[in-house]
Order: C-alpha cells, then sequence, then structure tokens
C-alpha cells in the first residue's frame, strides 16, 4: 500500500483524516518513492496539495531539524499567485497540527515544522527573519525566490531538498515560466551536495 511509505505518525494521521488516498496522490507517493521528479495533472479538489507536500512533512518530522541551523530550510513552494501561497500556508496548518497531535499521541517526537511564505507584500522584518534563522518550508512566489537568491538570504536555501511548483501550467509558456526556469537552476546550482 502506498501509505506504506509513510512513518507510523504520518500513516496514522492520514488514516484518521481520510478515508484512503485520492488517485493523484497514490500515484504521486509512489513516483516521489521512487525518487522520480513528479508531476501531478488532477482536478481542483483532488488532492494535489497533499499529494505534493506529505512526502515532505513526512520527512521533516522523522529526520527532526538540521544541525546546522542555518541549513534548516528544506522545502521551496514556488506559487505563480501571492493569494493561491497565503492558501496554501493556511492549509498546511491542519496536517502540521494533526502530526504534533498524533505523535504526542502515539509517544513519538513531536515534530516542530516551520513555515515562512515570501511575497511581495512580506515586511522587511519578517525577510530579514527568515534569512537569519530560515523555516523549514518556504512558500514563495517566482519572483520573490529570484529576489532571495540574488541577495544574502540565498544561503538560508542552501539545505534545499524539495522544490514544488504548483500551478506551473499557469506561466509554463510565458516570460514568468522562463525567469521562473533560470531561477530554479540557480537555486539547483546553490544547494549543498
Amino acid at each position: 500500500m502506498v501509505l506504506d511509505h509513510f512513518s507510523t505518525v504520518t500513516r496514522r494521521w492520514f488514516e484518521g483524516a481520510f478515508a484512503e488516498p485520492t488517485a493523484a496522490q497514490a500515484g504521486a507517493w509512489a513516483s516521489i518513492a521512487r525518487g522520480e521528479n513528479t508531476l501531478v495533472v488532477a482536478p481542483t479538489g483532488s488532492g494535489k496539495t497533499l499529494a505534493a507536500f506529505l512526502w515532505s512533512l513526512d520527512r521533516l518530522a522523522t529526520a527532526g531539524p538540521v544541525e546546522d541551523p542555518s541549513r534548516r530550510c528544506r522545502v521551496v513552494y514556488v506559487s505563480p499567485l501571492k493569494a493561491l501561497a497565503v492558501d496554501v500556508e493556511r492549509n498546511l496548518r491542519a496536517p502540521l497540527a494533526g502530526l504534533r497531535e498524533t505523535a504526542r499521541r502515539l509517544g513519538a517526537p513531536v515534530p516542530e515544522i516551520t513555515v515562512a511564505v515570501r511575497s511581495g507584500d512580506t515586511p522587511a522584518e519578517d525577510r530579514r527573519r527568515f534569512a537569519a534563522k530560515p523555516a523549514d518550508i518556504l512558500i514563495t512566489t517566482p519572483e520573490s525566490l529570484y529576489l532571495i537568491l540574488t541577495s544574502q538570504a540565498r544561503e538560508a536555501l542552501r539545505g534545499v531538498e524539495t522544490v514544488i511548483v504548483d500551478e506551473v501550467h499557469a506561466v509554463a509558456a510565458t516570460k514568468r515560466g522562463a525567469h521562473l526556469a533560470l531561477t530554479l537552476e540557480r537555486l539547483d546550482a546553490l544547494l549543498d551536495r
């Protein structure tokens, strides 16, 4: 079963929250488990966001924080829309709370996964905070990711292991898409290996 790839805490939370994985989730998790780059194409409401995030949440929860706090950010989520980025951050609260509660109930280590949002609306204080003390997950826009990578804050992204690009069809055939592709190449060149 596809949920066998997850830790006990994640599996128990998912089974308590949902009847079963959607087809999009099952397909995505099987592909990710094989170490493949994965494209999820499915209708609205089919669980694509959780398909994209649950694998990373499980890894963050089981691995715990990294030794070097400046390398803490391990997941970057890129949304073409600021409003979608804010919605995704809000939608992550339930699984994060669920994983913490399930871990407590099972007597397992309680994961403290942090999330930061960076867009054109992010206050300067929050931008400085992320550069000094990165969150585990960064939710951002293509333009803000570019700005991070062209500043000293790029050092906070050296530990990134997973990049999730949402709504890629909205930018793929545009100048914005070409710019995002170059930005992702820049991120790839920065990463610790």
